[in-house]
């Protein structure tokens, strides 16, 4: 019965994803028309916002079908999107000009931690760690019998 609940909880969440992905593209091909059209830095700005937005979304799709299909959440993937949402508001706060000296160092403070996490992420995988110690083991059994 649980089961059952996280599943359709999970559809609903994927299709208001697709939903709000699809929304965004449009936003995305309005802004380049409106680049395309005035000669305003305006439509460039928008446009630059509205696609980190979608990258934003496509990261939270990918791990949302991740979940689907492995029924867990890699770490790796939650800091992709972590860190596109990070830059996104960087990239925001520069063309709004709302971030001062001490905010923006902050923000790389934060870039600079999730990057280390997910390259430790990545170096200390246990996926990876398991065929690392599958292939110990094999080699072990081979120098036994080789030994034998």
């Amino acid at each position: 019965m649980q089961s059952a609940i996280i599943r359709v909880l999970v559809d609903v969440l994927v299709v208001l994803v697709l939903v709000v992905l699809v929304w965004m593209v449009i936003g995305v091909a309005r802004d380049v028309w409106i680049s395309i059209t005035t000669s305003s830095s305006d439509g460039f700005k928008a446009l630059s916002v509205e696609l980190l937005t979608v990258f934003v979304f496509i990261e939270l799709f990918h791990s949302l079908s991740e979940y689907m299909r492995f029924q867990r959440v890699r770490v790796t993937h939650l800091l992709d999107a972590s860190l596109a949402f990070v830059l996104r508001e960087v990239w925001v706060g520069m063309y709004s000009e709302h971030f001062g000296s001490p905010e923006l160092l902050a923000l790389a403070a934060l870039v600079l931690a999730l990057g280390i996490v997910r390259t430790l992420a990545v170096v200390y995988s246990p996926g990876e760690r398991a065929a690392e110690l599958a292939e110990a083991a094999e080699t072990v059994e081979l120098s036994a019998e080789a030994s034998h």
